[in-house]
């Protein structure tokens, strides 16, 4: 915690001195008690025993305010955290960008997108398969979210644009610089680009707060020696319009009812969500949101391997990710009044069924994406009573910027498509870690707002 703090201060202008010696009062947006319980989830789920290889990484976000409430980023003697710092790729998680700007450019939830293995790209050398070639039909964007069809989405991104999903990605609060090397690629849809759990939960967080995004930060306010108190005011970006974003979390309800994601069901509120699995496992999402809280969590491997757990077996996204979201969301909303999402427009008005069968359906698996997470977070700030938005960072110079070319693994009931891009990710063998602390910030430094009154000096 203190490290992040110590983060966002350098990014709103203060200096080392400033921070160790003027006598400054900071007030955090961390929840001691959410804190505690993202701890308590991620251990009681997480089985005694496994490998310190595998790290777990756990975000909360207020989709009204961008404070982030809670987060685990690892053991306490951990040098970098799991939550901030590590960037892993995003998988499925990602297709509710694609969806959100689907919805907001003009298609609906009825429009129908080509689910059938393969089918042909333009810019792809080779026709993109689902996994183990299955195919869905023709089928509305309810369905294929539900199902987690990657043919679906690659055809709805090209529907789209890419750059539309891209831009409405980026405006939920994934750095420039982590997408622009993946998006002109056909897979993008599919989570090629790596996010941190903070940032993925940021994101999620801006369909739940009605398409508006709030930056995320983890100061409130600050007082300095002589009284003078600055608040946090975190800049606002809409993503998508209101109706936009709740068609979105409608789909991504049906993820929680009867898709990829019903581990993570709150029986006593409604959820929206989604998982993700990259290629191999090599990492695994579960991101989700009631309408008062976003959560995302993320397990993956120091050296880029298989999540496995001995007597568990190789994880996807709607196991342990949902079960540890599930944990930490039953504590974390326990006594809070149960809301409702908003109604999306299709409601009532078609008799889609979406509980038909899909790859993985009912059964806590998700599809895969290839599995990278050593990117991270490049950020610059200004000063602390100037502040604005961290300019895009450089895409890292580690990720290769190779056309897509998808390869389905032959994996039984999964998929994600695959690419050369993806596979070169996996042999280059990169460190798994960050050398130590991000040296940036890792939150958006918003405006600090002059709180002080007369009697505060």
């Amino acid at each position: 915690m203190v490290d992040r703090v110590r983060e966002e201060l350098h990014a709103r202008g203060y200096t080392d001195e400033d921070i160790n010696g003027g006598g400054l009062k900071i007030v955090t947006t961390f929840d001691k008690n959410l804190m505690a319980a993202a701890e308590r989830a991620v251990k009681a789920v997480v089985p005694s025993g496994t490998s310190k290889k595998i790290r777990t990484g756990l975000a909360a976000v207020d989709p009204a305010t961008g404070e982030v409430v809670a987060f685990y980023g690892g053991p306490k003697d951990q040098s970098w955290d799991n939550a901030f710092s590590a960037k892993v790729q995003a998988g499925s998680t990602f297709k509710p960008y694609t969806l959100a700007a689907a919805l907001e450019n003009g298609l609906s939830l009825s429009t129908t997108v080509d689910g059938n293995s393969p089918i042909t790209v333009p810019g792809a050398s080779q026709p993109i398969p689902n996994d183990s070639g299955r195919s869905y039909g023709h089928i509305n964007l309810v369905s294929a979210t539900q199902n987690s069809v990657n043919t679906a989405f690659v055809d709805l991104g090209q529907k789209v644009g890419l750059d539309k999903v891209a831009k409405v990605a980026e405006a939920a609060g994934i750095p420039a610089g982590q997408l622009e090397p993946h998006k002109a690629a056909a897979s993008f849809p599919l989570g090629v680009a790596s996010v941190s759990a903070v940032q993925n939960a940021s994101g999620f967080a801006s369909l739940a707060n009605g398409g508006v995004h709030m930056e995320t930060h983890v100061i409130k306010s600050v007082t300095d020696s002589y009284g003078k108190r600055s608040v946090v005011k975190p800049k606002s970006t809409t993503v998508v319009g209101k109706q936009a974003a709740a068609d979105a979390i409608y789909a991504m309800e049906q993820v929680v009812k009867y898709g990829t994601g019903t581990g993570a069901r709150l029986y006593d509120r409604p959820v929206a969500g989604k998982t993700g699995t990259t290629d191999s496992s090599g990492a695994v999402w579960f991101n989700g949101f009631t309408p008062q809280l976003a959560t995302a969590v993320n397990m993956f491997r120091d050296d880029n391997k298989t999540v496995e757990i001995p007597g568990y077996g190789v994880q996807f996204g709607g196991q342990f990710p949902a079960r540890i979201w599930k944990a930490f969301m039953t504590e974390a909303m326990a006594g809070k009044p149960v809301e409702q999402f908003p109604e999306p427009s299709q409601y009532g008005a078609d008799s889609w069924d979406y509980r038909g069968e899909g790859d993985d359906v009912g059964d806590g698996y998700d599809q895969r994406d290839n599995g990278d997470w050593n990117e991270r977070w490049n950020g610059d700030g200004s000063d602390d009573q100037q502040f604005t938005s961290p300019p895009a960072s450089p895409p890292d110079s580690s990720t290769p910027e190779t056309p897509d070319t998808p390869v389905i693994p032959e994996e039984t009931d999964r998929g994600d498509a695959n690419n050369d891009e993806q596979q070169s990710d996996q042999q280059s063998n990169r460190p798994a870690r960050p050398d130590g602390p991000d040296p940036n910030p890792t939150t958006g430094p918003g405006e600090l707002e002059d709180a002080s009154t007369p009697g505060d000096r």
